[in-house]
């Protein structure tokens, strides 16, 4: 079987990035093809699939260097965060050459954006996400704010911007809030044909 996986960075940074290498080591071990999808950061692995992700506007996820974003760089990642129409095309792409059977998604959110749904199903690729977090439900992903845990979001996803959960940033916290109701407004849950939550 030919597996696309698709995570936002591919390079050993944590428990997900850990989780994807094993993962598809253990899935080549068993006599299926892996095809990586991911943002083209300097420090990712080597893959002969590298030619096909998309470049980030920066390197967003080192937040010392937030301060160093230009303002049209910040426009941009806001833009990408709703739908990055480059990460949809360099997926589109991808899957038309290798013809996948299925799509493995790790870890998307706001770097690759739910574009990536409408890149599998236009090609009628089925989708399996895995939850490793509470993403779907909660701004910081973990339930947990000011040391104790917080299920406001699951009331109202506002309160994420009052509370500053996305790295205690109105703005950040703010944009979070609306790429989540954008997703919620296109339905795109509706392209996931699996969920696995450990």
């Amino acid at each position: 079987m030919k597996i696309i996986i698709i995570h936002y960075r591919y390079y050993e940074a944590s428990g997900p990035e850990r989780y994807l290498f094993n993962v598809s080591k253990l899935l080549k071990e068993n006599g299926h093809k892996v095809i990586p999808f991911s943002l083209d950061f300097k420090q990712n692995k080597k893959s002969k699939y590298s030619k096909h992700f998309p470049q980030p506007v920066v390197d967003q996820f080192h937040v010392s260097q937030q301060s160093n974003i230009s303002a049209k760089n910040k426009l941009k990642i806001i833009k990408n965060s709703f739908y990055n129409m480059e990460v949809y095309n360099n997926l589109d792409n991808l899957i038309k050459l290798e013809k996948p059977d299925i799509a493995y998604i790790l870890q998307y959110g706001n770097k690759l954006s739910t574009s990536i749904f409408d890149a599998c199903t236009v090609n009628n690729i089925p989708t399996v996400l895995r939850l490793s977090d509470f993403n779907l439900l909660c701004s910081k992903n973990i339930f947990y704010r000011d040391n104790k845990i917080c299920t406001k979001c699951i009331e109202g996803k506002f309160s994420s911007v009052k509370h500053k959960c996305v790295h205690d940033s109105y703005m950040q916290s703010f944009v979070y809030y609306l790429t989540q109701k954008y997703n919620e407004f296109r339905k795109f849950e509706k392209q996931i044909d699996a969920i696995i939550a450990p």
